[in-house]
């Protein structure tokens, strides 16, 4: 119950300071993410009885959920005493004027991601949701086609957000959506549909705001909930086993969430007491992805590390895990303040640039999403496999947009 009472505290000190229906604040995005997928999870923990958490743990993640909304505020006092006022929902004013070339770019990355999606069921040779192990084989059918899945992955989704931003009928977008959530889905992961839906229902409050329609707190939990719910049945279906469909469901439900909790009283187990730390190793790691061979992620050499067996991927260490394996517990205080502090003063900035165009919004929003995975991930893992992507994209968009509007404007 004490952690149920620390949400409703947090989330009220949260949405008085930066307004929790923000999502476009990517430390708004972040909280809620670090509220349901690490620290809430807490609440519960009894339910996994035979998984001991010691209260260490607790307190650290407590102390961690209390830090990043520190790191925060400092970013907000700072541009505050600076003169610049928070503003807490961001409109598209004025931003319909080249709403045609947006479109068409938008549309030309969706095909790229489309073409990159052909080229890498060429690859494999099937679809992946027909194999019988599909935990294992989602992995090892990816390892030598790892840059074409973030590729036709990053593309459609920034592609069909692009679209829907800037102008898609009901019917157009039920088709679309349709078809790019079963080519997210059906390489076996979980994470890119979630974005997908997210990115959707984030368009969908800013196309109510342009129209001055009241946004209710209702209107979050119903598509929130199903989509929780989708990924528990996906994850059931993912695992193959076979046991009751309701019994897994519902230890999925709970499990999602615990294992980030789980990871890291692993993690605070072995090190430093079977493994010095890594002193920013953990990065140097990740950062091998770009020299020649094959190159693990730190989630993969970590569990080669603890010598842990299971199925499916990579550990996910959590933002704190990787600050306590690197620092210890000055790692755990710095990562939680460095990142409140960086997300809300990515918005401040956009803020300040007064920038209301479907470009920009749909930057800062995909930022929101893909930093809020660092709760699981870390941020140098989101770097890597979303962000440096979306610059890439956001740059070949700018060319193909110019294109277009010099086309368009030519005809005139």
């Amino acid at each position: 119950m004490i952690y149920i009472f620390l949400t409703i505290v947090l989330g009220v000190l949260v949405n008085r300071v930066f307004n929790i229906k923000n999502f476009l604040n990517p430390y708004v995005f972040f909280f809620v993410y670090q509220t349901v997928f690490f620290f809430l999870a807490l609440s519960y923990k009894n339910i996994y009885s035979t998984i001991e958490i010691s209260n260490v743990v607790m307190l650290i993640i407590t102390a961690s959920y209390f830090l990043t909304f520190f790191g925060a505020v400092i970013s907000r006092l700072i541009f505050g005493n600076l003169g610049f006022r928070y503003v807490r929902i961001v409109s598209l004013e004025g931003s319909n004027r080249n709403q045609n070339s947006f479109f068409y770019s938008s549309f030309v990355i969706y095909l790229m991601g489309l073409v990159c999606y052909g080229v890498f069921y060429y690859k494999i040779g099937g679809f992946l949701l027909f194999a019988d192990d599909l935990e294992n084989v989602r992995i090892s059918s990816r390892m030598n086609s790892g840059l074409i899945t973030l590729l036709y992955v990053n593309f459609m989704i920034y592609g069909f957000l692009g679209m829907y931003m800037s102008g898609l009928s009901k019917i157009q977008f039920f088709f679309l959506f349709v078809i790019t959530a079963f080519c997210l889905i059906s390489f076996g992961s979980r994470a890119p549909l979630m974005q997908l839906t997210l990115g959707s229902f984030i368009i969908n409050i800013i196309h109510k705001m342009q129209l001055h329609q009241k946004i209710k707190y209702k209107s979050f939990v119903i598509p929130i909930g199903l989509l929780f719910a989708f990924l528990i049945i996906f994850g059931v279906f993912r695992s193959g086993v076979n046991a009751d469909m309701l019994d897994l469901m519902i230890s999925r439900a709970g499990w999602r969430p615990f294992v980030n909790i789980h990871n890291f009283q692993k993690i605070y187990d072995f090190f430093p007491y079977k493994h010095n730390f890594l002193y920013g190793e953990t990065m140097l790691i990740d950062l091998k992805l770009f020299l020649p061979g094959s190159n693990p992620n730190f989630g993969t050499v970590l569990k080669d590390i603890m010598n842990w067996r299971f199925d499916g991927g990579s550990i996910t260490a959590s933002f704190i895990g990787l600050g306590y394996i690197n620092f210890g517990f000055i790692g755990i205080v710095a990562y939680s303040v460095v990142y409140g502090f960086i997300f809300n003063t990515l918005y401040e900035l956009y803020i300040i640039s007064k920038q209301r165009s479907y470009y920009s919004t749909l930057i800062l929003m995909l930022l929101s999403m893909y930093l809020a995975g660092s709760v699981s991930s870390g941020i140098l893992s989101v770097i890597l496999n979303s962000i440096m992507f979306l610059i890439g994209i956001c740059i070949i968009q700018f060319v193909i947009y110019n294109i277009i509007k010099f086309l368009i404007t030519s005809r005139k």
